[in-house]
Parts: C-alpha cells; structure tokens; sequence
C-alpha cells in the first residue's frame, strides 16, 4: 500500500478485523469506521482512494471488501492491532 500512511492502513485493517475473507461490507459500514480516526471530508477521500488503488473493490450487490486474500490476511496481521 504504497503512498498510503500507516494510521490509514491501521483504520483499515480495524474495520476489516474479524471479518471472513471474501466477505464485504456495505458502504456505510466502512466509512462509518473511517469516521472514527478521520473527518467525514478525510474519510470520504480515503475511501475513494482505497476504491480507486484497488485496495478495495465494489461488487455487483454494493458492498465493498478487499478483493484479494492474502492481501486481506497481511492487512490484517500486519496493521490490525496497534
């Protein structure tokens, strides 16, 4: 996640702790923990960002995950506890 600060990743990773693999989240959800570390403003920018990287994709349904699973695992061991 190059170009992406650490406490972004760390806002990510928490909202994706616990989560199953493969297993999206609605919009709302994610920014809504976003909105926790960040601005509402922040936090829309940063979920555009990841939308636009890849770092997280949109499926059919709306919702939104991290599309690959080792990505998700390393995400998540690597930022997901402070």
């Amino acid at each position: 996640m190059k170009g992406i600060e650490k406490r972004k990743r760390q806002a990510l990773a928490r909202i994706f702790a616990g989560v199953e693999i493969g297993i999206y989240k609605e919009r709302d959800n994610i920014l809504d923990g976003l909105k926790e570390d960040f601005t509402q403003k922040e936090a829309d920018k940063l979920f555009n960002d990841l939308l636009e990287r890849g770092v997280i994709d949109e499926r059919i349904d709306g919702d939104y995950g991290i599309p690959i699973p080792s990505f998700h695992t390393w995400l998540i061991e690597e930022y997901g506890e402070d």
